[in-house]
């Protein structure tokens, strides 16, 4: 199927962020459930449904947190097209925690946003998935802010290596395609499937 096991509790990770001269460093963690809604008969179409929290530990000094839990939703598709290839998409909505903290501190104000992606998985073995995936949002800061003409997207790469039925880990490495995207950035995941 397009997703294994109904239920998973996802780690989003802990991101390294290039943000230029805003700051770098350890970015929020990220912690989500996805639920699997419904799955065709053949097993090639997937739909589930996800929602999250981010937790403030990234540094508010270097605006990497806004220093309060953001909250999100989002929907995935996933189409498998053989058993190693799929390609998959996410529309979302992120609640930003507190945002009058950026107003105070930085002059600005941060607005809740959505979220949207497109990718492709390949399995290379059954234990090992490589990954690719455009993601961005409709900006929480608004463009005006740093002179930006598009909203953040960025590019991801990565692999996926499942150590058990029950435990994955991921690890990808992104590079920002807008000037309102951090230019680099590392984010490594633990996933345990079929809670």
């Amino acid at each position: 199927s397009a997703w294994s096991g109904s239920l998973e509790l996802v780690d989003g990770g802990q991101s390294i962020f290039n943000a230029g001269e805003i700051g770098g460093g350890p970015g929020s963690s990220r912690v989500a459930v996805k639920y699997l809604v419904y799955t065709s008969e053949d097993e090639t179409l997937s739909i589930a449904a996800a929602g999250g929290v981010k937790l403030p530990n990234g540094s508010r000094v270097d605006y990497l947190s806004t220093g309060a839990p953001d909250f999100s939703a989002w929907f995935l598709i996933a189409k498998e097209f053989n058993r190693r290839f799929r390609l998959f998409g996410e529309l979302g909505f992120t609640v930003v925690g507190r945002p009058k903290i950026f107003r105070r501190e930085a002059g600005f104000k941060m607005r809740h946003f959505g979220t949207f992606g497109v990718g492709v998985s390949y399995v290379l073995k059954p234990r090992y998935t490589l990954l690719g995936q455009i993601q961005g949002n409709t900006n929480a800061i608004g463009l005006s802010l740093a002179g930006c003409k598009a909203p953040p997207m960025s590019i991801i790469v990565g692999a996926r290596h499942r150590l058990s039925k029950v435990i994955v880990l991921e690890g990808c490495v992104g590079a920002g395609l807008t000037d309102a995207a951090s230019d680099w950035f590392f984010s490594f995941a633990f996933v345990v499937v079929g809670l």
